[in-house]
């Protein structure tokens, strides 16, 4: 039986929800945690503002799985507006108050994906920019505004981009993505040598590339039109 009123136990059940794909009955859950969590301020050891964003990013990310993209950009751009809590440093917490961790960045991402989603490429960068100006180490904001510039058709910023967010890839699938990437604008240039020395350095990470729209899909590269249009032309004819 779920407590009234109770933020955090909203939260986490929203999650298992979202876990089990059962996103309407999500969506509900994160709404009452979102309604009850600013009930906790008067909490002076309370975190539940990390919470609160947290909630409003996923309920956002779900309303953007279900393409009511109105929805999300308005949890995004509260998550954007929202002031930092205030510390009270005459208090003493214990256990230690965690410390609040503000998710302005991932909401300009994931709200730049939706603008992108839209057709809406020069508010995708707008948005992507912000977070490169506040963190010039963030792979994954080189790599948006990368796939921005490449429906845009400017191919050469792209390639910067793409080239920058490989230097900062720190894993296989982070690497394997921006390989893609620079395979895929090369090729759109019909800059076939290079093309094929990135593809086949993907090929290295991920053999199972050669199956074009099948791990095209499980790449998240599928809703950009142009790109994934490449992509798979690329794996079709296995360069």
């Amino acid at each position: 039986e779920m407590e009234p009123g109770n933020a955090n136990a909203y939260y986490l059940r929203a999650g298992a929800n979202t876990y089990l794909w059962k996103y309407h009955e999500a969506i509900r859950d994160f709404s009452s945690s979102i309604e009850y969590f600013p009930k906790m301020k008067n909490d002076p050891c309370s975190t539940w503002q990390n919470t609160f964003e947290a909630a409003y990013l996923a309920r956002a990310q779900i309303y953007a799985k279900l393409k009511e993209y109105k929805k999300p950009i308005v949890d995004l751009t509260t998550i954007i507006n929202m002031a930092p809590p205030k510390e009270d440093k005459s208090v003493i917490c214990f256990p230690e108050q965690e410390e609040y961790e503000p998710l302005k960045s991932q909401a300009y991402l994931v709200r730049s994906w939706i603008y992108a989603e839209l057709n809406n490429y020069s508010q995708a960068v707008k948005d992507v920019e912000i977070v490169i100006k506040n963190d010039p180490q963030n792979e994954s904001a080189y790599n948006a505004r990368g796939c921005y510039y490449f429906e845009a058709e400017k191919y050469n910023w792209a390639i910067d981009d793409f080239s920058k967010a490989l230097n900062l890839s720190r894993t296989s699938q982070r690497k394997l993505d921006n390989l893609i990437c620079l395979a895929s604008v090369y090729f759109q240039e019909k800059d076939f040598v290079k093309a094929k020395r990135y593809f086949k350095k993907a090929l290295e990470i991920e053999p199972q590339l050669r199956q074009g729209k099948k791990i095209l899909d499980k790449r998240d590269l599928n809703y950009l039109p142009k790109m994934g249009n490449v992509v798979f032309e690329m794996t079709r004819n296995s360069l």
